[in-house]
């Protein structure tokens, strides 16, 4: 769709009329990643990423944290990081106790190149998983 205008120009005014419409949605930014296994690891022990996320935005983030033994515990931590990977923004502990599935989710304001990750507070005894899902949703 073009306007004309009194000097005899015109605009073509298609993707915001179609924006009004609501015939087009922004393309999202969704995925998952988990580093799978790990057998007692270490301290600090990057156990999922996003990986850097290129599109910034509000994104809804889903934490999947498993421990399988018994009369055991985990800390986790998840981090918001810069976007050089170099210092957190802003993190906040999770605990698991043995042999059960925990799931949390939050919101995040993430800058272009920025990355939500979880590490493990205390050394790992068994079989320890995580896993994060995210959606960019604005």
């Amino acid at each position: 769709m073009r306007i004309a205008s009194a000097a005899g120009s015109s605009t073509d005014v298609t993707d915001r009329v179609a924006r009004i419409l609501g015939l087009v949605t922004e393309a999202r930014e969704a995925g998952n990643n988990s580093g799978g296994n790990f057998l007692t690891p270490a301290i600090n022990t990057i156990l999922a990423t996003t990986g850097a996320l290129a599109n910034p935005g509000i994104y809804r983030v889903v934490v999947v944290l498993s421990l399988d033994t018994a009369n055991s515990h985990l800390m986790y931590q998840v981090q918001h990081r810069n976007a050089a990977d170099a210092a957190t923004i802003v993190s906040f502990p999770l605990g698991a106790l043995g042999n059960t599935l925990a799931t949390f989710t939050f919101y995040v304001t993430i800058a272009a190149n920025e990355r939500v990750r979880v590490t493990n507070i205390l050394a790992g005894v068994g079989n320890i998983q995580a896993a994060l899902s995210w959606e960019r949703i604005s």
